[in-house]
C-alpha cells in the first residue's frame, strides 16, 4: 500500500532542533546504562520486561511469553535486537533456545568498530551470537545481515532504544519504512516488540485498531505506554499463521 496515506498526518512531527536539544539532555546520561539491558531484570527499570510488560496479555514473564509462542522453533530460532548489542538479552533466554542471535548497534556501542563480532558457544550453548555495527536505518545493515551473517528472516525482533529514540531520523516516513521492513523480516509465527516515538501514539493506536478489526485471525497486535516511563510507546506484533499478510497492512485515509 502507498505510504502517502500517512504524509498528511505525520508531516512535521519531531522538529529537528527540538529533538537534538532533547537528545543532548537525555540520551547521553541514559543510553550507556541501557547498553546491556537484560530481558528480565528483577528491578524491571533496566529490562525489556519493564518496557513491554503491558503487552503480555496477562503473562508476567517476557521470556515465557516469547518462548511459549516460539516453542516449535526451539533450537532453530533466530533473534535480532536492533539498537543494542544483544548480549545480555539473549543470554537470559533458555540455553540453546536460539540457534543464532544478533545485536545491531552503532559503532560506539559495539565491541568491534565497523565490523562483525562472532561469539561462539554463547552462554555455554550451541547458540552463535553476532554483533553487527551500523545504522539500522541504512540498507547496508540489512545487506550485511543477509550476506555476512545469513539472516534474512527472523523469529524475534526486539528494539528498546529508550531515550536513544531521540537520535533517530526525524523524518516520519523513515520510521514507518523501517517498521515495514522489520515486519517483512518476520517468519510465520514470529514476534516483534519495539518502542516507537511518542509522537506516533495516535496513529499507532489507529493502526492497532485497524489490524484487530481486519486481521484478527492472522495477526495479534497491541500497543501501550512504555512501562519504564521513558515517554515513548511500545508495540507488539505476532504473525499467528501463514495467513498473515506478507506486507505490513496499512489503513486507508477516510
Amino acid at each position: 500500500m502507498d505510504l502517502s496515506v500517512f504524509k498528511g498526518e505525520l508531516n512535521g512531527i519531531g522538529r529537528k532542533e527540538e529533538r537534538k536539544e532533547r537528545a543532548e539532555l537525555l540520551v547521553l546520561p541514559t543510553i550507556y546504562p541501557m547498553k546491556h539491558s537484560s530481558l528480565e531484570d528483577p528491578l524491571e527499570s533496566g529490562s525489556m520486561l519493564g518496557s513491554f510488560r503491558d503487552l503480555l496479555e496477562g503473562e508476567k514473564s517476557l521470556k515465557k511469553y516469547i518462548e511459549d509462542r516460539l516453542k516449535e522453533k526451539r533450537g532453530l530460532a533466530v533473534g535480532v535486537e536492533f539498537g543494542g548489542d544483544g548480549e545480555s538479552v539473549f543470554r537470559d533466554f533458555s540455553k540453546n533456545f536460539f540457534h543464532k542471535s544478533v545485536g545491531v548497534c552503532l559503532e560506539r556501542y559495539a565491541n568491534t568498530p565497523n565490523d562483525i563480532s562472532m561469539l561462539t558457544n554463547f552462554n555455554g550453548s550451541d547458540t552463535t551470537h553476532y554483533i553487527l555495527t551500523g545504522d539500522m536505518f541504512t540498507e547496508e545493515v540489512y545487506e550485511k545481515l543477509a550476506s555476512d551473517i545469513g539472516v534474512k528472516k527472523v523469529d524475534l525482533i526486539l528494539e528498546r532504544m529508550a531515550a536513544g529514540l531521540l537520535t533517530v531520523s526525524e523524518i516520519p516516513l523513515d520510521n514507518i519504512k523501517i517498521f515495514k521492513k522489520w515486519y517483512e523480516m518476520l517468519n510465520v509465527g514470529g514476534l516483534m516488540f519495539v518502542q516507537v516515538p511518542n509522537e506516533f501514539g495516535d496513529i499507532l493506536k489507529r493502526w492497532v485498531d485497524f489490524v484487530k478489526k481486519n486481521h484478527k485471525e492472522t495477526l495479534s497486535v497491541g500497543c501501550a505506554d512504555d512501562g519504564c516511563g521513558f515517554g515513548v510507546k511500545v508495540v507488539r506484533v505476532h504473525k499467528l499463521n501463514s495467513g498473515a499478510p506478507d506486507k505490513l497492512p496499512l489503513f486507508e485515509n477516510n
